[in-house]
């Protein structure tokens, strides 16, 4: 399927993977036995997804114990990426995921900021699982997912990784309006149980590197 209207495509400005030993300015921990009111150390690591994500410094780490994840902060998104700088990486030899935590939430993860990493990280049941809605000029920079594996709804409009957005005007010329996503890559993403594996949609979209993706699309029916 096609994936959109992807432009300039510059392989010098393709974002590079961080990894989950970067060296970051401070580590932080998260886990199902977790608490938000403790510190995100080794010993007192905090519960959310959400406020991990929120609370860490820029250029932090975000290490992800084993488990399912049922955020809570958002109706509609389970997790929502509002500040940039941040890498979040499920620790080695451990299987962490995202699940609903009710029917309404259709969006999984939903990346909003600039120089964002998320690694290892499963996303099941979700409409869509990895939702970008940057537009109305904006451009948002520099994602990086490793290591994903987005589990579909297996139904009829079942999404996996898509940009949503549309930075076009009638009559313009796409290599000059501004990218709605400019720098992604995909690295050993699996994405499955979707009729709609990875798309840019309208944007126009930048610099989208895929390596090792693997889309397993269902034929459904009118459910």
């Amino acid at each position: 399927r096609d994936l959109g209207t992807i432009v300039a495509i510059d392989c010098g400005r393709f974002p590079v993977e961080r990894g989950a030993n970067v060296g970051a300015a401070a580590t932080f921990y998260v886990s199902t036995t977790g608490n938000d009111r403790n510190d995100g150390s080794p010993a007192r690591p905090w519960r959310t997804l959400s406020h991990a994500t929120d609370t860490a410094p820029e250029g932090a780490l975000i290490l992800i114990a084993g488990g399912d994840y049922r955020e809570t902060a958002d109706d509609v998104s389970a997790l929502t990426l509002r500040k940039r700088g941040r890498t979040l990486a499920v620790r080695a030899g451990e299987i962490a995921t995202l699940r609903p935590s009710r029917a309404e939430q259709n969006y999984g993860l939903v990346p909003e900021a600039d120089d964002v990493e998320v690694r290892g990280l499963r996303i099941a049941g979700f409409r869509s699982g990895v939702a970008m809605w940057t537009g109305g000029g904006r451009t948002q920079r520099n994602l990086v997912l490793v290591g994903i594996e987005v589990d579909g709804q297996r139904r009829r409009g079942a999404e996996g990784i898509i940009q949503y957005m549309d930075n076009r005007t009638p009559g313009g010329d796409e290599t000059r309006e501004p990218a709605t996503l400019d720098g992604l890559l995909l690295r050993d993403v699996t994405v499955r149980g979707v009729e709609m594996g990875v798309a840019c949609n309208g944007g126009p979209c930048r610099n989208w590197y895929l390596d090792g993706v693997r889309v397993e699309a269902v034929r459904v029916g009118d459910n």
